[in-house]
């Protein structure tokens, strides 16, 4: 995953969780009762709060202003999954992997996020999209629509997995009952702290290593990492990740080495390469 964009959102900060050999096919009633649960606790934390103004959400609606997106007309899948909870609507059980974003993003007030690596192609990357950005399927959408120039979007080699930053996600790379390998991703910006991106990770972790199953690692990937090696990360209750960082700016220097290892890169279009984590094929990058 690469980052490429104006020296403002080098603020970004993401959170990811790369699991293999899951089982997402399972029914949880407590999956359910935790979402509940967040919707009822997200009540309380709003209070008599306009969604819009609480500050992590109004973060995402200035980033979302800078690349020329109206956030009434695109709001952010944070702004989106709270304006239904409390314009009283329950969110609903698509399978485990999405409750449990959702679950994680209502409880923190963050977007999540996640697709699954097997239907990846290449690296992905998070960028300003051009000029032959092919036209993509949406989730709900029957017909499919090319990236305008300029907006935000996740993509990988076949295409947007994600149009205008975190607003609506592609068909293609969706997290299914069928899906074994995945990533997930915790976006923050200002005024959330690393301390509370560095929880909603873990906690998120923690659940599926519970209900899924599988081998997980955590990793935090920043502007901050450009003049490390390596990196022993704070570890969650059953894993620790370790990091691979390049300062290189052509992707030919970290080109996967096979078709399974693909990569998460940020990158800052002024400043190149900050940060690659290889994750198609992790056994050999952790401690």
């Amino acid at each position: 995953m690469a980052i490429q964009g104006p020296q403002d959102y080098n603020i970004l900060v993401l959170g990811v969780v790369v699991m293999h050999k899951i089982d997402n096919s399972r029914d949880w009633t407590e999956m359910a009762e935790m979402l509940r649960q967040a919707e009822a606790n997200l009540l309380i934390k709003l209070g008599n709060t306009p969604v819009i103004e609480h500050p992590y959400i109004a973060a995402w609606r200035e980033a979302y202003r800078k690349f020329g997106a109206k956030p009434k007309d695109y709001p952010s899948s944070i702004e989106n999954l709270a304006g239904r909870v409390i314009n009283g609507a329950a969110v609903g059980h698509i399978n485990n992997l999405v409750c449990l974003n959702n679950t994680i993003s209502l409880k923190h007030i963050l977007p999540v996020g996640g697709e699954d690596l097997d239907k990846i192609v290449g690296d992905v990357l998070l960028t300003p999209a051009g000029n032959e950005d092919p036209a993509v399927f949406l989730l709900s959408e029957k017909e499919a629509r090319a990236p305008h120039p300029g907006e935000i979007i996740y993509k990988d080699e076949a295409g947007a997995i994600c149009r205008r930053w975190n607003w609506r996600k592609a068909d293609r790379t969706k997290l299914t009952r069928e899906t074994q390998n995945a990533f997930l991703v915790i976006e923050t910006l200002p005024p959330v702290s690393r301390a509370a991106l560095e929880t909603a990770v873990c906690e998120l972790a923690d659940l599926v290593k519970q209900d899924c199953g599988g081998t997980l690692l955590t990793a935090f990937l920043d502007k901050d990492t450009r003049n490390s090696t390596s990196a022993e990360l704070r570890p969650c209750s059953f894993a620790v990740w370790r990091l691979r960082y390049s300062s290189a700016r052509t992707r030919n220097n970290y080109v996967s080495r096979n078709e399974k290892e693909k990569a998460i890169i940020i990158r800052s279009r002024s400043a190149g390469d900050i940060a690659v984590l290889h994750v198609g094929s992790f056994s050999r990058h952790r401690r």
